[in-house]
């Protein structure tokens, strides 16, 4: 593997399986948030949270909520943007975009003609940290009024990626009174809270984020829903042993049950149908080489994805599947890697994940696939 960092595109990771299964709790907690926006009008900000490791399908539950709200019908009517990080740089985009989301944006351009040229001019010459624009586009809405009777619910997916420019943004947005309520919905790894908290720090500041909804994987029986209603939504209906031998090769993991579907769907294109016997085998070794194949794209994501394998080797060596940070650290340095800068970039990007001071890897069967590179690696396979 390349010591370098390419852009590595995560396979399938974007792409929903057909049907929804599961998170009933998890969309709870979310619609009283969007009760209390609807029954309040409040505009005050603050923000909800979907964390968890990647793959574990926060994207998916994050547009799941966002289209529940859409339909809502409350008083408030309520429209939806799903924001990248990128869009909250570029802060009249920014307010472009909420515009049309709002279908209001013939009106926002005209709120914004007079400013727009000067404050294209004014944000590039501003430090980061600035977003006197959005403000004045903001406030400039309020008063003309374009927004009444109106809400959005504001997803921002990746949110521990967000640069300051950014996060100005989502400090603005966050201080409500726009004169259009605004619910923020973030999306993030186990991290990402940390960096909402402190603005001395570089973060945003918003202090009002409620405890985030933290993803797990879903359960045998959400698993097997969700595999089984994905067949029947895409015409094949397979054998229960068939539904039972690919929720347990996906562990209930989002991301491991796309890949599955999509072998289920090769063997079936093949064979003409889903069976115990080769077209099963096949399925279930596709849907193997979809999950190998994602967690070779995040550890392309970092730098140097070799400085992985020692911490791999020393869970081997102990039989464990989490290590102490430093002594995740210590191994790392041992194999001539900067430890600390190779963990925390591991931690930062979804390989690894910490709790109460031990890393361990964030991605159901990544220390398997791990354990596999180590023994090619060792002539051992």
């Amino acid at each position: 593997m390349s010591s370098e960092a390419p852009n590595a595109k995560l396979p399938s990771e974007r792409e929903p399986t057909p049907r929804f299964a599961g998170r009933s709790k998890e969309l709870a907690a979310l619609r009283r948030r969007l009760d209390h926006l609807c029954e309040t009008g409040d505009a005050s900000g603050g923000m909800a949270l979907i964390v968890g490791a990647p793959g574990v399908g926060k994207t998916r539950l994050g547009r799941k909520f966002a289209e529940d709200a859409v339909a809502h019908g409350a008083a408030l009517d309520i429209r939806c943007l799903v924001a990248d990080t990128g869009m909250l740089e570029h802060h009249l985009d920014l307010f472009l975009a909420m515009a049309r989301a709002l279908d209001t944006e013939p009106e926002a351009r005209r709120v914004a003609e007079r400013d727009v040229e000067a404050l294209r001019g004014d944000l590039a010459q501003q430090p980061a940290h600035h977003a006197t624009g959005l403000s004045a586009l903001l406030n400039a809405a309020k008063h003309a009024g374009i927004w009444s009777g109106k809400a959005l619910v504001l997803v921002v997916d990746e949110l521990q990626t967000v640069q300051p420019q950014g996060m100005a943004a989502l400090h603005i947005l966050h201080q409500g009174d726009h004169g259009c309520p605004i619910l923020l919905l973030g999306i993030g790894l186990q991290h990402t809270q940390r960096v909402l908290g402190n603005p001395a720090d570089g973060s945003a500041g918003i202090a009002r984020v409620a405890a985030p909804v933290e993803l797990q994987s879903l359960s045998e029986e959400e698993a097997r829903e969700a595999i089984e209603q994905s067949m029947a939504a895409l015409g094949h209906e397979i054998p229960e042993i068939c539904v039972v031998a690919l929720t347990l090769a996906s562990v209930g993991f989002p991301q491991h049950i796309h890949g599955y579907l999509n072998g289920a769907l090769e063997a079936i294109a093949s064979h003409g149908a889903l069976t115990v016997g080769r077209s099963l085998d096949d399925a279930l070794r596709s849907g193997d080489k979809a999950r190998a194949d994602y967690c070779d794209a995040r550890l392309l994501m970092l730098r140097n994805q070799n400085a992985m394998l020692p911490v791999a080797r020393a869970m081997r060596q102990r039989n464990r599947d989490m290590l102490w940070q430093e002594d995740a650290i210590a191994a790392v340095d041992a194999a001539s890697f900067d430890g600390e800068q190779a963990v925390r970039e591991a931690i930062q990007h979804g390989v690894l994940t910490l709790a109460r001071g031990g890393v361990s890897f964030a991605i159901p069967l990544f220390r398997d696939h791990m354990d596999r590179l180590l023994a090619q690696r060792s002539g051992d396979a």
